[in-house]
């Protein structure tokens, strides 16, 4: 996984640990697991369809809680099915191999072939003398016959090691040990058999299609004359501060900060997105600062460092001398040499209205550098 989606999939997994906003209960058996509506329908829609967008179409009734029936067999696998759904992927060390085959045969069940191959790719990696014996054990047991005959052909090519491990005949039985022995008549077809190409990874692409339809959105935020829906699970997950903005209430008003600002911290919760604009950015740095997005905050100040021109070198002047970033001498330092040399080069380019609204501080800096450069040019 890339940088970003490290980030998106932190923020997701502490969202999957925390039932607060819930408003999803999967029942297998007798066991009830929390979850959230938006998060299933847009990963799998064999748990939970997406509602319905055409007004023509019969709208499926929003359901509170879904009894899982087939597909996964107790509670352990349909967190682990969850855990997946969240990050794009799933810890395994901790899962025994009857354990990941009943994961394997869930991602085959609900669609989820990604899943289902990383059950089948951690079985390659791992395998060894001292697991061997129990993944052949339980993957003959369940019909596995992929995983079967991965092991197959490992104890082929480490046949000597396999038939004299002392517990490879107590684990595996006599009928299962015996075929391992008879299968060196075929050692050409196991030397054949390799792990199936890698299903892309569409845990952006899926997230980024949550925030595109806003599926089960359940808080409408007023910011600077819009109204924008979003999911407060998801901001409260992304941030405690932002947990408190939203708890109040479905209908919740930021104040000064932009509505293109506030899409771009949205997009980058949702699925991760750094391709915030530059006066938005400008406005990002104390805001996310202010709210501990950490990550954000430090993707604007890289975009406010590279971007100097004439429509944003006010904005990112501006940030200079925010109190939110006064701790941060070398930026701040950085932001004005790239600043005032701009301004004095493309001084009849830049419309200087802004600066009413700006500390007036900020004006008179500007003044005294315009005053120096004069005085040096007349030298």
């Amino acid at each position: 996984m890339t940088d970003i989606q490290e980030t998106v999939s932190a923020t997701y997994k502490k969202l999957l640990m925390d039932s607060s906003y819930s408003d999803l209960s999967l029942i297998v058996g007798r066991d009830k697991v929390y979850s959230h509506r938006c998060i299933v329908s847009i990963r799998c829609e064999e748990i939970l369809p997406l509602p319905v967008q055409d007004a023509k179409k019969k709208k499926i009734k929003d359901k509170g809680s879904v009894t899982l029936k087939d597909g996964v067999p107790n509670q352990a696998i349909l967190v682990k099915v969850l855990e997946y759904l969240y990050t794009g992927k799933v810890n395994f060390p901790k899962m025994d191999p009857p354990a990941i085959l009943q994961l394997r045969k869930a991602g085959t069940h609900y669609k989820l072939d990604r899943l289902s191959w990383l059950c089948e790719s951690y079985f390659m990696e791992t395998m060894s003398m001292e697991n061997i014996f129990h993944v052949l054990k339980a993957a003959a047991d369940t019909k596995e016959e992929m995983i079967k005959d991965f092991c197959l052909k490992y104890a082929l090519n480490h046949y000597n090691d396999f038939v004299t491990n002392k517990d490879g005949l107590r684990v595996l039985g006599i009928d299962l040990f015996q075929e391992v022995v008879a299968s060196q008549a075929h050692q050409p077809k196991f030397d054949a058999v390799e792990l199936r190409a890698e299903p892309p990874c569409t845990l952006l692409a899926d997230l980024e299609r949550l925030y595109s339809l806003m599926p089960y959105a359940d808080t409408k935020v007023s910011v600077d004359g819009d109204v924008i829906n979003c999911h407060r699970s998801i901001l409260a997950a992304a941030s405690e501060k932002l947990g408190n903005l939203v708890s109040s209430g479905s209908n919740v008003e930021i104040k000064n900060l932009s509505a293109p600002a506030f899409r771009a911290v949205l997009k980058f919760l949702y699925y991760g997105d750094t391709d915030i604009p530059t006066l938005p950015a400008c406005e990002l740095v104390p805001w996310a600062r202010s709210n501990d997005l950490n990550e954000l905050m430090k993707v604007c100040e890289d975009k406010i460092r590279g971007d100097v021109q004439t429509d944003t070198v006010l904005g990112i002047l501006e940030v200079a001398y925010m109190a939110e970033v006064a701790h941060k001498s070398d930026l701040v330092e950085e932001l004005k040499n790239k600043a005032f040399p701009f301004i004095l080069a493309h001084l009849k380019e830049i419309d200087l209205g802004p600066l009413k609204g700006m500390q007036p501080v900020i004006a008179q800096d500007i003044l005294f550098k315009i005053q120096d450069y004069r005085k040096k040019e007349k030298r």
